[in-house]
Parts: structure tokens; sequence; C-alpha cells
């Protein structure tokens, strides 16, 4: 009501820098930097706005270059005019696997994993899955550390390497073996083209799908082109 009052109490700490006091300063890009009074090397919490205790806590992370008084003055300013992006992601694994093949990767970690994409995994909220990639992938791996600490996300790329085995011939007589040009590795999206002797272009596509066959013995000659990559070559052809 009218003539009502509030009186607002404040204080304020005065820190005396003469201590070996930790300096602290927020940077643009959410993470907490700290030294001593009298220190060159500047510890960092990067996930300060998320709940636990550790924060994924770095010790010695930086080194300034020169002693740092009464606040951070001679750090690095290009460490604090980055946007900020939200929770880092760190690189884990790169590797490299064979068209077919499978392998089980494994993410060291204490809580609960999820795997994002979910293609190509066994399963997606466990620490081993076996991955078997048809395609370059690349996996962002979150574990939230079973509440405790800040939550982590791990990059785990992946790339495909085609290797394909060309036969040098094969037999279409109708006994429901060796009927077609059957290439084992072949990845989706592989151009083939089939010529005779004379270089008279005989089949061709983009798309092959192993179903190459012809009626006249002989030797063809083809050139297969797998993601910029080109084998050339011939295939006997023996029908009787």
């Amino acid at each position: 009501s009218s003539g009502d009052s509030v009186t607002i109490k404040t204080s304020i700490v005065l820190i005396d820098y003469s201590e070996n006091l930790p300096q602290l300063q927020i940077g643009k890009d959410h993470k907490i930097y700290i030294t001593g009074s009298s220190s060159s090397l500047i510890d960092k919490i990067n996930f300060p706005n998320l709940p636990g205790t550790s924060c994924d806590f770095a010790d010695d992370e930086i080194s300034l270059g020169a002693t740092a008084q009464y606040g951070l003055p001679a750090f690095p300013e290009n460490f604090f005019n980055e946007s900020p992006t939200g929770m880092d992601v760190f690189d884990l694994l790169d590797t490299t696997f064979v068209f077919g093949s499978s392998g089980i990767i494994t993410v060291p970690g204490t809580g609960t994993m999820t795997w994002s994409p979910s293609s190509y995994l066994s399963c997606t909220n466990c620490a081993s899955p076996v991955v078997s990639p048809e395609q370059d992938i690349e996996y962002i791996v979150s574990d939230d550390l079973n509440g405790y600490g800040c939550p982590i996300k791990r990059r785990v790329r992946i790339k495909v390497e085609y290797l394909p085995q060309i036969p040098n011939v094969f037999t279409p007589n109708g006994d429901g073996q060796n009927e077609t040009f059957f290439i084992t590795g072949l990845p989706p999206i592989s151009k083939l083209q089939i010529f005779n002797r004379w270089g008279t272009l005989l089949f061709q596509t983009n798309d092959y799908k192993n179903d190459w066959q012809i009626d006249v013995d002989g030797v063809y000659y083809y050139i297969l082109t797998v993601r910029d990559k080109e084998y050339k070559g011939f295939v006997q052809v023996l029908k009787n």
C-alpha cells in the first residue's frame, strides 16, 4: 500500500590480492579459467553450466607465457572471442573398415552411452557395439556419467574402404553357378562399362547390380569406377 517501503541490504566482499588466491575469468565460450595470482599456468573448467563437481576440469591446460596478476591480464585474447557453441565434442577415434567387414568399437566411460546415428550398429546404448558400416559415417557418443560430473560427448569417424574382387571368368551356362559377372565387395552406386575386343560399348550402368551376362563366348573388357577410382581389365565368358 501507499507509504510502505522495502529495505534491501547488500554487502561487498573485498579480496586481498596480496594473498595467493585463485583468479577467475569466464570466457565467451562458457568456460571458467582459473589461475593463481603469481602463476603462469591456467586451469580450466570446460562445462561450468552443467551439473556435477568435476565438469571436465583440466589441470594446467594453458600456459600464459607470463605471470598473471590481479585477474588474467596476460591471457591470450583469442581464447575469449569465440561464440558459445554448447558442449564440446572430443575426437576419440578415426578408423577404417573394409566394405563388408564388421568390428567392435569400444568407448571408455562409466555411464550410459548413447550413439547417434544408429546406422550400422548392433546397439545404440552400449559401450562396445558391433559396427558394420557400408559407407563413411560419423558417430557422436554421449556418456551421461551416471549423473556424476558433466556429460561427455565423443566423436567416432569411420571411413569405409572398398576393395572389389573382380573375377576374370564366368560361365553363363544355366547351371545356376557363376552365371553373371559377379564382383564381391562392390559398394552402392558403382559404374560399369563393358566393351568387346573392337572397343564397342556393349553394356553400361551407373549402379551395377552384379547382373551382366552375355550369350556369346569370348573375352570382354571392363572399366569399373568405384568412388572415382577406376579398375580396368578383362573377363572371359565360357558359355559351353
